[in-house]
């Protein structure tokens, strides 16, 4: 049975320490995420709330990823025999028969982009509603045999995670090996795939038109029309705004002055003649950095 990683697990310090419990006994139990487990506390005492198989937080100290991948809970070894909603039948055979080996599939869904009440810039709350989760079939994987999404009988991920902000994905698509994202009534897409460099687009925008990407750059300008504010880009005869009502500048305390800042932003591109547009309505779509993001949001197009 391949497993599928747990969000949270449940705190039953026993003086036997039994590694199987029945779960009807953790209903009451405390309830631990991956961030709030102190090793000296919980080591041994964590299990999961639907089977009642103990569990173990990888890595089990304090750091937040290992292999990139940001840390989780899954059962310990054994007990395959126990049915649990965390585990999934594996069905993928090898050419000998054996059962492949699969490295993480992280699957990021939209739930609708973050607006304009209790934003924080630093997007604290996405950080906690963030489960970058992890599909292992087979144990550990070696070499390059890549990832893949593992749907469930309806057609969706295993123990999805969410994104509401742009930001959010940034930090995912530079801190993970390997992650997709879905939105809504859309396959899974690889999420770096859909980074693109604003000169990319400029040059030729077709293959953008009327879908979803994540665009960045440095803009040429940004000014203030009577209803939007237009983060605008050029190159040669193409021009691309990025039109932002005036609330999501005054939210975010930004200053049209400030074109010497990368922005990042996701949207569906729209056209007219020589002109393109990307509708910002959420502040959640949009973002920006220090100039010396860019190279770094350039390297996952050459990975």
């Amino acid at each position: 049975m391949s497993q599928i990683t747990i969000r949270c697990v449940a705190h039953l310090p026993l003086e036997t320490r039994p590694k199987k419990v029945h779960p009807h006994v953790l209903a009451n139990a405390p309830k631990i995420e991956p961030e709030h487990y102190v090793d000296e506390e919980h080591y041994l005492s964590i299990y999961c709330p639907e089977c009642g198989v103990r569990c173990t937080r990888k890595p089990r100290k304090a750091a937040k990823q290992i292999d990139n991948v940001l840390a989780h809970f899954s059962h310990i070894g054994g007990y395959s025999d126990v049915s649990c909603r965390h585990r999934k039948l594996g069905n993928d055979a090898g050419v000998h028969g054996k059962q492949k080996e699969k490295k993480a599939a992280n699957l990021l869904c939209l739930v609708g982009w973050k607006g304009m009440e209790g934003y924080q810039d630093d997007c604290e709350e996405d950080e906690r509603r963030l489960r970058i989760q992890r599909v292992v079939q087979g144990g550990r994987a070696g070499g390059s045999q890549g990832y893949k999404v593992v749907p469930n009988r309806g057609d969706e991920a295993l123990h999805a995670g969410e994104f509401r902000t742009v930001r959010r994905l940034v930090k995912a698509a530079l801190g993970t090996t390997d992650t997709y994202i879905k939105f809504p009534d859309q396959d899974p897409v690889r999420l770096e795939n859909l980074f693109v460099r604003i000169e990319k687009v400029l040059r030729d925008r077709a293959p953008y038109i009327g879908k979803n990407f994540i665009a960045f750059g440095q803009p040429a300008s940004i000014e203030v029309g009577n209803h939007f504010v237009f983060i605008n880009f050029t190159k040669h005869w193409h021009h691309l705004a990025v039109q932002c009502p005036h609330n999501v500048f005054e939210k975010l305390n930004w200053k049209t002055t400030d074109v010497n800042y990368c922005y990042v932003f996701c949207g569906l591109l729209e056209t007219g003649g020589r002109r393109s547009f990307v509708n910002i309505v959420y502040l959640g779509q949009i973002c920006r950095f220090r100039p010396t993001k860019i190279e770094q949001l350039n390297s996952l197009q050459r990975k």
